[in-house]
């Protein structure tokens, strides 16, 4: 069965990639120089301080669960992954409603980039307090009768041995970022996957969208391949 899945994923890249080619590069030019431009560096942009903000919040608070006398530490493990099962258009909406008749600047990327990082960071909170869950405190213990002061342990051997359960975490906050299109969309933050959309059923641009759809798979395996990159520089910290 994942075969047969990862297949069918194949064969919509390649009808994509031939759909988008057929259309010359005349149009490749046309919305590079309307709005492909903009949209990728918008898209990532978000991807970007989405992804570091999750990140943060994701690590600081598996580390307040898994290493400290924290009250409730059950309960958290659990009730900080409840952002997964509310979508992101949902808080978007109830921000909107919250401060739609203030005069506070809501509509702009640092805003839109708390609210997604809001409801992915438990994709880094689940992966990495795993991760400390299972990690042998034998390195800690070694590194503070060493004489390393608390923060230093943290960066010095914490960090590092936490660094593929990071990357993993992060790597998922960014694709969701990447496809993410309700949340966007409300918030009047335009990314790729909003284009494609609203050019399908707004404008039935189906040669944009195209275009706009193989530049996105395009971002997404460049992720993908920095994800392997940084992860083969981790393998001495398995």
């Amino acid at each position: 069965m994942p075969a047969i899945l990862a297949l069918l994923a194949s064969l919509v890249i390649i009808v994509i990639a031939f759909e988008a080619m057929g259309d010359g590069w005349s149009r490749w030019v046309q919305l590079f120089n309307q709005r492909l431009f903009e949209l990728f560096s918008r898209t990532l942009s978000l991807m970007a301080l989405s992804t570091v903000i999750a990140t943060f919040w994701g690590i600081s608070l598996a580390w307040a669960v898994e290493k400290t006398t924290l009250w409730g530490n059950r309960f958290w493990r659990w009730g900080l992954a409840l952002p997964l099962v509310i979508p992101p258009y949902i808080g978007a909406l109830a921000f909107l409603i919250l401060f739609r008749e203030t005069n506070l600047p809501i509509y702009n990327l640092p805003v839109t980039a708390l609210i997604m990082a809001a409801f992915t960071f438990p994709y880094v909170f689940l992966i990495v307090s795993a991760a400390l869950r299972r990690m042998n405190t034998n390195l800690e213990e070694a590194a503070q009768a060493c004489g390393k002061s608390p923060s230093g342990v943290f960066f010095q051997v914490t960090i590092p041995a936490l660094r593929p359960a990071i990357i993993a975490g992060a790597t998922l906050v960014a694709l969701y970022i990447l496809g993410d299109f309700g949340a966007v969309s409300i918030l009047r933050y335009d990314t790729f996957a909003s284009a494609i959309f609203f050019r399908i059923r707004g404008s039935l641009d189906f040669s944009g969208a195209t275009i706009i759809s193989t530049v996105l798979l395009l971002t997404t395996f460049g992720l993908l391949g920095i994800q392997r990159f940084a992860l083969g520089k981790c393998h001495r910290y398995q």
